[in-house]
């Protein structure tokens, strides 16, 4: 994450300092459809993420995403098992730099994530009388605010297509529910690992990074 934030500070130092806040400033489109391309592989929760930019004024923009989380390569990754559910996000982006064909900005932005988890357990039954390995569900709601540094950078012969790196951090709450037999109980407790939140209600540390790709609509 250094990596990425020293990226996004150096980058205007290479670029024509051509510095805009006209309305009409080429780095900053009045509206852009884009992918988060990082979700896809994020390891504990892959999704399909979209958003749209929509620019409010010279130097202020609102942007909108929702998609869905399919799968969990840390949490999921036996059969049977599954990591589903939605995925919401939004915010207000200030531009602080635009040269031409690109955009720096600071966001405050706003998440939502609603997800169905089936986690295969050993489960004490009837008493601790004995262990089944079955299949447990575990709903979590998270809901978080961060800040974030971020680039749009306009690419291609009309310098529409658009990449986006960004990094960030902020607070994150969490609410986890298990679904157990009335008889059952957990014989390895979750939340041991991480990102794996415990049973009950939790605050985290949240932490943003990743890239988004799209193109610039008008």
């Amino acid at each position: 994450m250094r990596l990425l934030i020293l990226l996004l500070a150096g980058l205007p130092a290479l670029l024509p300092a051509q510095s805009s806040t006209d309305s009409l400033s080429p780095g900053v489109p009045r509206l852009t459809l884009k992918v988060n391309a990082g979700a896809l592989i994020y390891p504990a929760k892959q999704a399909y993420a979209f958003a749209a930019n929509v620019r409010l004024a010279p130097q202020w923009s609102m942007q909108l995403g929702a998609g869905a989380i399919f799968a969990s390569s840390s949490f999921a990754g036996l059969k049977g098992e599954s990591y589903k559910g939605l995925r919401l996000r939004g915010g207000i982006q200030y531009y602080f730099y635009t040269p031409k064909n690109s955009a720096y900005y600071l966001a405050l932005e706003g998440k939502h994530h609603d997800i169905r988890h089936i986690s295969r357990r050993y489960v004490w039954r009837q008493g601790q009388q004995y262990v089944q390995f079955m299949p447990v569900e575990r709903k979590v709601r998270t809901y978080a605010v961060d800040w974030c540094v971020g680039a749009q950078i306009f690419q291609g012969k009309h310098k529409r297509f658009l990449i986006e790196p960004y990094a960030g951090f902020g607070i994150a709450y969490h609410r986890v529910r298990l679904l157990l037999p009335p008889d059952g109980e957990l014989l390895d407790e979750f939340g041991e690992g991480l990102l794996e939140y415990p049973e009950g209600k939790s605050r985290w540390l949240d932490l943003m990074l990743g890239v988004h790709v799209g193109v610039a609509v008008w």
